[in-house]
């Protein structure tokens, strides 16, 4: 081999990981881009207590109104079905809103969110089922990946307390002859 060939061999060897490193800088570009549209710095994957979910913007349809739970699931997920089956039971249906990257058919439920790969992949959703606790001011207060039933029942005893009662007006009519 010629010291023109070698030389061309290991120019091409270096082009090639300047190419790779390139790509995994604009990849952690991409992701920096992607933490201040959801409105700043987001905390390390696995720990999204204390950030705010917005009020306006694709995301804010993932906020549960008067605070309640955020439940991403996976088509085909058991345990996501008896996950959602645990909250109703726990009487945290009409305060929980459902996420999922496919088709979203759970019933009872205050909202059921189909297609939203998008929202759960800036949320950095570790696995399926995935519980998220989001108090009346819409600030993930906890976060858990249950092992089990027993952990679904004991995050919405946890989660209970966040949940601002929705105000229900009584109407009653009066008559003047009564």
């Amino acid at each position: 081999m010629s010291f023109t060939t070698a030389a061309l061999l290991v120019s091409w060897l270096a082009i090639l990981v300047l190419a790779l490193g390139l790509a995994g800088l604009m990849r952690q570009i991409a992701e920096i881009r992607a933490q201040q549209a959801l409105g700043g710095a987001r905390p390390r994957t696995g720990s999204l207590v204390g950030l705010s979910l917005p009020t306006t913007g694709p995301l804010s349809t993932l906020r549960p109104a008067g605070g309640g739970v955020l439940l991403v699931v996976a088509p085909g997920c058991s345990s996501c079905q008896q996950s959602v089956e645990a909250l109703l039971s726990a009487g945290l249906g009409p305060h929980t809103v459902a996420v999922s990257a496919a088709g979203c058919e759970y019933r009872g439920l205050q909202a059921c969110i189909p297609d939203a790969r998008e929202a759960i992949e800036r949320l950095g959703v570790p696995a399926t089922p995935y519980l998220v606790a989001v108090d009346a001011d819409g600030v993930i207060r906890r976060t858990e990946v249950p092992d089990g039933v027993e952990d679904v029942a004991a995050f919405s005893r946890d989660v209970a307390p966040l949940v601002r009662p929705q105000l229900g007006i009584r109407m009653t009519t009066r008559h003047d002859d009564e």
